[in-house]
């Protein structure tokens, strides 16, 4: 049962997937000049391009701007605190307002030199410094919820194994499963406005288009617990600063993606078909090993005392619990046999003085006796008299 559940949810997969990935064979390439559609190959070679991308990257530069994106954060919290100072006459609390400015200028200084060691300057007119840095403050959020979602599709990993490979969950482990998910609902919460802010900051400054675009949408509770860990919105690939197609094109990063789901599924598929094989294999191996049981204990001699096999049944002797195995044994694996072989019973006393009462019940019925009372008028004659009754007549 548990692997045929298996196997139909890697099914359902796989058409998915193929019908994702059939969709985009469909639609003409932009990035070729012959006019074609996309190919599986296609995809494929953006992928290895994506990797190579990515494998330029050093761990060192990955440090820095981790660095520089917790330093944009400050200055992000220090900036709306400033603001929040500005509105109110605290003038008994000027000290502190002081320290707060000089702790921006510092955070602004340690950004700037972080910044030039990318090869982010900040005096560059080339460079869009402002777009830097809000595109490192969007990632920084959509990284703190993808956190998140993994954490979340943990704890809700139990259910979604009953649905797919019909592991059992009772009712109290999806009471608290529901109770740790609410829990983490409140923080999650925050994060997903603290996205939706910066999104909406992004396409403002560097994307207006992309704004009034209808398709994009804010981010909500029931979306975010809804979406994947595959699912192409977890993908940063559009923010990199490369000009190739998986950076650019939603498209090749959804066929990159179904190219990886479908190749997936079909690994899986083949590994639960080697499982299958295996437990045909070890289901025929125990029904000859139970068959050769059986054979020996029908071989014993009359009145035998050698024990073909130590299971003890109940408080039977060894003699007995061999017998009542091997009858259990052969029930099982003959259920056919057993049952043809079976003679039909012949009607004792009991039986036959029940059959007398069950045609008597009945000649009695017929008659009227246990008529229902509807029918009684149907059965009485004008006189009142019972229709068969002679003394009525």
């Amino acid at each position: 049962m548990w692997l045929r559940r298996k196997y139909k949810a890697a099914k359902i997969r796989w058409r998915k997937e193929l019908n994702t990935l059939t969709t985009l064979l469909q639609q003409p390439n932009p990035f070729v000049n012959d006019g074609t559609n996309y190919t599986r190959r296609f995809f494929t070679t953006q992928w290895e391009e994506q990797v190579t991308y990515l494998d330029n990257i050093t761990q060192e530069e990955t440090e820095q701007r981790k660095k520089l994106t917790k330093l944009l954060e400050k200055e992000e919290a220090l900036n709306k605190l400033q603001k929040f100072l500005e509105r109110k006459d605290w003038d008994i609390q000027s000290k502190l307002i002081n320290r707060i400015v000089d702790e921006i200028s510092k955070t602004k200084a340690s950004q700037q030199e972080l910044a030039q060691q990318l090869g982010i300057s900040y005096t560059s007119q080339s460079t869009n410094v402002g777009k830097e840095k809000r595109l490192l403050l969007l990632q920084s959020a959509k990284q703190q919820l993808y956190a998140k979602a993994v954490d979340i599709m943990g704890i809700r990993q139990p259910i979604v194994e009953s649905q797919t490979r019909g592991r059992r969950v009772g009712t109290k482990l999806k009471e608290k499963i529901f109770e740790t998910i609410k829990k983490k609902k409140a923080v999650v919460l925050r994060l997903i406005t603290k996205y939706n802010g910066r999104h909406q900051d992004y396409l403002r400054n560097n994307d207006p288009k992309g704004l009034a675009d209808c398709s994009v949408v804010l981010l909500t509770w029931d979306t975010f617990v809804s979406l994947k860990l595959d699912d192409p919105f977890w993908n940063d690939a559009a923010h990199c600063d490369s000009k190739a197609p998986w950076a650019v094109a939603s498209d090749v990063r959804e066929g990159i993606r179904a190219c990886h789901m479908l190749d997936q599924t079909e690994e899986e598929l083949d590994l639960i078909a080697q499982e299958l094989a295996w437990a045909m294999s070890w289901a025929v191996e125990m029904h000859n090993m139970l068959n050769t049981l059986t054979s020996n204990i029908n071989n014993l001699p009359p009145n035998s005392t050698e024990v073909i096999t130590p299971v003890q049944l109940g408080t039977l002797d060894q003699c007995t619990g061999q017998q009542v195995l091997k009858f259990e044994l052969y029930i099982t694996l003959n259920p056919a046999t057993f049952i043809q072989a079976q003679p039909e019973v012949e009607e004792g006393a009991e039986e036959t003085d029940k059959t007398l009462q069950e045609q008597e019940f009945m000649e009695a019925a017929e008659d009227g006796e246990f008529a229902e009372d509807s029918q009684v008028d149907q059965m009485l004659d004008e006189d009142g008299g019972w229709e068969t009754d002679p003394a009525a007549e």
